[in-house]
């Protein structure tokens, strides 16, 4: 259902492309699917996305009502936070911290007690929980569809490379998908430079929030 000269992945080594990703079923539900494409502009690893329409009556049922309510969430709105919610918010971190047990270290430079690097561990995802908790109960919400839902950090760090590694894939695409010269060599590189700094964000994103949370107040 896709022209001869779609591809679905891209080398990064050799630039190449193939059609590696596809949508199987069955003899029933092959009729059923129209406007079959590859979303070219959506870049977010080697591999391209694929879209299609899938023409199914699905009964109303409660399953199914949990299903369109699990499209939203909910995420801390520190940006309409008021004097008195970042004041609840400190008291009660400042309640919940004072419960948490402080290890006890009695050494000092090379330390190599495994058990101490354990307590230490421990120590710091009890700071986390209460960081949390915190949050939870003293900063507004807001509803937001879990496709919008990005991860705390990428505004910062991988929005603007994002776009940059879009266009010039899509240039690339638009060239005729050359193996080497100017307009290749910069797909590759924007390319690399998001996936670096997605890579990043999303092993660093509790570190993005707390920064999020100090900056605020």
């Amino acid at each position: 259902m896709l022209d001869d000269d779609s591809f679905t992945y891209v080398s990064d080594c050799h630039s190449s492309t193939s059609w590696i990703d596809h949508v199987i079923v069955n003899d029933g539900l092959a009729s059923e699917i129209s406007r079959m494409s590859v979303l070219y502009d959506v870049i977010g690893s080697d591999h391209s996305p694929i879209s299609f329409n899938l023409t199914v009556d699905v009964p109303t049922c409660n399953s199914t009502a949990n299903s369109n309510h699990n499209v939203w969430m909910t995420k801390s709105d520190w940006e309409t936070c008021r004097g008195t919610d970042i004041s609840n918010y400190s008291y009660c971190l400042d309640q919940l911290l004072q419960c948490v047990p402080m290890p006890s270290l009695c050494c000092v430079q090379n330390c190599t007690e495994s058990r101490h690097r354990t307590d230490i561990t421990e120590y710091h995802k009890l700071i986390c929980t209460c960081i949390k908790e915190a949050e939870h109960k003293s900063i507004p919400t807001k509803r937001i569809k879990s496709s919008e839902y990005t991860g705390a950090g990428w505004n910062d760090l991988v929005d603007d490379k994002h776009e940059v590694a879009r266009e010039a894939f899509l240039q690339w695409v638009a060239m005729g998908k050359p193996k080497t010269g100017y307009v290749c060599e910069m797909m590759k590189r924007t390319k690399a430079q998001f996936k670096l700094a997605l890579h990043y964000c999303r092993n660093h994103e509790e570190t993005q929030r707390r920064n999020v949370m100090e900056s605020t107040i």
